[in-house]
């Protein structure tokens, strides 16, 4: 897993993308399931930009997904450095208490209520666009 930044410069926004490093095809099912802080919840995914099928990638190739950490103003929005990033697989993720921590990109983002993911999406564009649902 790693963090990319989008192509317009935007401090609400972030990319997480994934690496098929096994010899085999991956399925990715679901979206990440990322969170804030042991005592919040997975954030909700953008239910619009489920694909119609699984995200299929080959041995060495990437996907993305969006992530919006706030629509309000960064002023009022407490300021995060880590994000939990738990297990997921065919089915909806649910938190048992596992998972990885990331350290974000310096020196953090500002989260507020509105922080929202895509599912896993295979190109860069479609997973940041996919946060603003028309």
């Amino acid at each position: 897993m790693d963090w990319a930044l989008p192509p317009v410069k935007d401090d609400t926004k972030l990319e997480l993308v994934i690496k098929n490093i096994s010899k085999r095809p991956c399925k990715l099912y679901q979206y990440p399931a990322v969170k804030f802080g042991n005592d919040q919840a997975f954030l909700p995914p953008v239910k619009s930009s489920k694909p119609q099928s699984p995200i299929v990638l080959a041995p060495g190739k990437v996907a993305y997904a969006g992530l919006l950490t706030r629509t309000g103003n960064k002023d009022v929005s407490p300021l995060e450095t880590d994000l939990i990033l738990g297990p997921v697989g065919k089915n909806e993720p649910k938190d048992n208490g596992d998972g990885a921590l990331l350290e974000l990109p310096k020196p953090g983002v500002h989260v507020d209520k509105t922080a929202r993911v895509s599912y896993w999406r295979p190109d860069s564009e479609s997973a940041i666009s996919a946060l603003y649902p028309q």
